[in-house]
């Protein structure tokens, strides 16, 4: 998943239970760094020593070019993608924003998702947590 802001504690609590049950999934999350507080880094701390194989990146600015943050808002599962406008915040997650979302099983969309993940996974702006 790519997201601009991870702050909803219960979406957070729902991605733990998940690794717990199923450890051998992989996870893998590139988050805004300047929007994270110290609650939420802790939080993915604690995902990635639940899992066997959860990896978060931060997209940091650097002030030489043009991707100052990383706005992106999507994820992918398998052939699943969700894009949209939403974060995964309480505002967003509880209704409190209007919010857009899309969803497809389309594998051609997937994988074009995935492209993109991966572009941003190796962008010089992403580090590791």
């Amino acid at each position: 998943a790519a997201i601009y802001k991870f702050g909803d504690e219960d979406l957070y609590k729902t991605l733990l239970q998940t690794m717990r049950a199923r450890p051998q999934l992989a996870l893998r999350l590139v988050v805004n760094e300047e929007t994270m507080d110290s609650k939420s880094k802790d939080w993915l701390r604690e995902l990635q020593k639940t899992g066997n194989d959860v990896q978060v990146m931060y997209w940091h600015r650097d002030g030489d070019d043009t991707y100052e943050k990383l706005h992106a808002k999507f994820t992918i599962c398998d052939s699943m993608s969700i894009l949209g406008s939403a974060n995964w915040s309480e505002n967003s997650c509880e209704g409190n924003n209007m919010e857009f979302t899309f969803s497809s099983q389309s594998p051609e969309i997937a994988q074009e998702m995935y492209g993109v993940m991966d572009r941003l996974w190796s962008n010089h702006h992403a580090s590791p947590a």
